[in-house]
């Protein structure tokens, strides 16, 4: 990582799960089907809520790997605690204290990709884009303080 602020390198490993179709730390592969804009034909929102849900639960949509690591997690925990690190107020972190903030980011990145999801659906799209992100976190108010974080 280059010059960039630990938030902006947590916005980067987002950009890689929400590109490799959930979880995964963006170097395995991974990824969904279809091009943006595509509509929806059969099925409805409900199949394309279920899809999602098959897809969480899996840990992605594609082929390659988004397997989980023997530590139970998705993210690679050198990565976030090199993230941590680059704070410099942070002197010492705890093998426990790195793990749970690696398993609360997947929490929150899962979270935030099923809200967004539902404009996808919403918008009758297969494929998330990067402006289902964007309105979800103008609609909810617990998003506003990625509000510009993604530009």
């Amino acid at each position: 990582m280059n010059n960039t602020s630990p938030a902006e390198d947590v916005i980067e490993m987002m950009e890689e799960v929400i590109e490799s179709g959930g979880g995964g730390d963006g170097e395995t592969g991974g990824g969904g089907e279809g091009g943006e804009g595509e509509t929806g034909g059969e099925g409805g929102e409900n199949e394309g809520v279920a899809m999602m849900e098959e897809v969480v639960e899996t840990g992605g949509g594609g082929e390659g790997g988004d397997e989980e690591r023997s530590n139970g997690l998705r993210l690679p925990i050198s990565r976030v605690k090199k993230i941590m690190k680059a704070d410099p107020d942070l002197n010492l972190t705890s093998q426990d204290a790195v793990y749970v903030l690696t398993k609360a980011t997947e929490l929150f990145v899962e979270s935030l990709v099923q809200e967004a999801y539902q404009f996808t659906c919403q918008a009758r799209k297969k494929t998330m884009s990067r402006r289902d992100i964007d309105n979800c976190i103008e609609a909810i108010e617990a998003l506003a303080f990625l509000d510009g974080a993604l530009e």
